[in-house]
């Protein structure tokens, strides 16, 4: 293998591992991925909340934030209302009383400029149907 091109050899490990070696596939396909494109290809930088709310969001279009399992970003959003001074409620979703206090607590915001967190939409795929519709009445 040693006449093969980095990306060859990359490609060729990365086949080995598929087919003797499942468990270091991960890491080979990173491997590859990075001899292919680069290391910093595979390295995002961190998001800049500030410059997105005041660059490129409005008061009439919500911004969605969808974290990795295992991460939970709002205390990105807490450190961000409080260096804004810009009032929020978060709430949690998962119940039907949190449906409606959260549909509540959208129109208020809604009216009176203020943002709204919602946690764990992923346990109310259905409900975000809903919310896309009323999203778009306001």
């Amino acid at each position: 293998m040693s006449n093969k091109s980095p990306t060859q050899q990359a490609w060729i490990s990365l086949l080995l591992m598929k087919a003797f070696r499942q468990d270091r596939l991960l890491v080979a396909s990173t491997n590859f991925v990075s001899k292919v494109f680069g290391d910093d290809f595979l390295t995002l930088p961190e998001l800049n909340l500030s410059k997105v709310v005041e660059s490129e969001s409005n008061s009439s279009e919500p911004i969605m934030l969808c974290s990795t399992p295992g991460y939970d970003a709002s205390s990105k959003v807490d450190d961000l209302a409080a260096k804004m001074k810009h009032p929020y409620k978060a709430l949690a979703m998962g119940s039907d009383e949190g449906f409606d206090l959260a549909d509540k607590t959208i129109v208020a915001a809604a009216k009176s400029g203020s943002w709204v967190l919602l946690k764990n939409v992923h346990l109310a795929p259905a409900w975000l149907v809903q919310l896309e519709k009323r999203i778009h009445n306001l």
